[in-house]
């Protein structure tokens, strides 16, 4: 059963209620990385009020040796149950906002700089949502890529350990108060698929970094393993996550003009100009492996071009589209993958929405790269690499969105990586 506590008391209630021994903490490193750790709930009131303290200086990207306390302050908006934990000694979860010593945000939080430009849309009469289309696979172990069923796009599998999974899957996510739009087999074998229904963007990154986990965790109560990796079997489809985005002014999308030949209005096409132009500094933060570099081959339904048009989703998957349907933007280039074994929703988010008002020009188009066959995956990584971060170091979106300390941190990070995405010394 879902809980919807708002305040710090109905957590307490809850507590009680439900018999909770234990609350894990969740939050990412400046990479996107799940970090927790788990608290009595007996030190819980302290923790709302004086937050818990840690060494900031293990977690990457955050604070230097000299200067390493950090605090964490849960948030009791975020208080569930974790449904694949046994009930009798319940375990609950709440995401926090990190705080500097002296309570102020700190800057190198991905929450809090998600929460900052949502700040400066809400000033500006907006509000961002977004529905997320999360794809993975299953796998008999974390060991090999041997996989559970043989099944292809929207197939009617028999009664087979995948489907158990995902169904089991989609009641854990309901019980924890996310809502499922729909779920179905993806095109390559033992991938699948289930898709979120919409909502505001800092809602959406906490919600897709608990269906990550739930997915996992699942999987492992079953003795299988899920992955989130890009690129898992040669020769088959990849594993990406699609973002449809749709702006509002009250119940108003402001991307819909009932006018237009494209049913776009103009302050949709400078949003869609906007992911354009900011497309390397945005790859740069939601690509960080060189496997999500080696889905972009034509054929697999991946991303090789940087274009929008107004056209059927299946068609375009591979740019930006325009949906009278659902009257958003999906954006596939941008975010064309999912990064292995990681999760970095607040990045995803926080740099949409900033790539997507900033922009200026109402049409923009630019092939970014054409490949023949998987047999020159690496030579596509070396020229993506080289293009995408040539721009993302260059440009201003990532630097303006981080100060010069955790920008640094960010590219050495990146680099270590992906030495290709060194940059280029002047």
């Amino acid at each position: 059963m879902a809980l919807q506590t708002k305040t710090k008391d109905e957590v307490f209630e809850a507590i009680d209620k439900y018999n909770v021994r234990f609350v894990r903490i969740w939050f990412t490193d400046i990479l996107g990385v799940p970090k927790s750790f788990a608290i009595n709930p007996n030190e819980l009131e302290g923790a709302f009020t004086e937050g818990m303290g840690f060494d900031g200086s293990s977690i990457e990207g955050f604070a230097r040796i000299h200067e390493s306390d950090m605090v964490a302050k849960p948030d009791p908006t975020t208080f569930q149950l974790i449904p694949w934990r046994q009930q009798e000694h319940a375990v609950a979860r709440m995401f926090c906002d990190i705080q500097n010593p002296d309570g102020t945000p700190y800057e190198g939080d991905p929450r809090y700089v998600l929460k900052r430009n949502m700040q400066r849309l809400k000033d500006k009469g907006y509000s961002f949502l977004v529905g997320p289309e999360l794809e993975f696979f299953y796998f008999k172990n974390e060991n090999s890529t041997e996989i559970l069923d043989s099944g292809g796009y929207f197939d009617l599998t028999t009664a087979d350990n995948a489907s158990d999974l995902r169904r089991d899957t989609i009641l854990a996510l309901d019980s924890m108060g996310i809502d499922v739009e729909y779920s179905h087999h993806e095109v390559a074998p033992s991938q699948h698929e289930i898709d979120l229904r919409y909502k505001d963007a800092l809602a959406m990154a906490d919600t897709v970094m608990t269906y990550k986990i739930t997915v996992k965790e699942i999987a492992r109560r079953y003795g299988y393993h899920a992955s989130f990796m890009p690129k898992p079997i040669f020769g088959q489809n990849g594993s990406g996550m699609h973002v449809h985005q749709s702006l509002f002014q009250g119940k108003r999308n402001v991307m819909f003009d009932a006018g237009d030949p494209f049913h776009l209005s103009e302050e949709g096409r400078y949003y869609i100009a906007g992911l354009l132009k900011h497309a390397p500094e945005i790859t740069a933060v939601t690509n960080q492996w060189v496997n999500s570099y080696k889905r972009l081959v034509p054929g697999y339904e991946a991303p090789v071009y940087l274009y929008y048009c107004k056209e059927d989703a299946i068609k375009i998957r591979n740019g930006i589209s325009v949906l009278d349907e659902s009257r958003c933007v999906q954006c596939g280039t941008c975010v064309q993958s999912c990064h292995y074994d990681l999760i970095k929703p607040e990045h995803r988010h926080y740099l949409i929405t900033v790539g997507g008002r900033r922009g200026r020009h109402p049409k923009i188009g630019r092939s970014l790269l054409t490949v023949e066959t998987e047999d020159q995956a690496m030579f596509v990584v070396e020229k993506i690499v080289d293009w995408v971060y040539r721009r993302a170091w260059s440009g201003r979106l990532l630097s303006e969105q981080l100060d010069e300390l955790h920008f640094e941190k960010f590219r050495e990070e990146i680099v270590k990586k992906i030495p290709e995405a060194k940059p280029v010394q002047k």
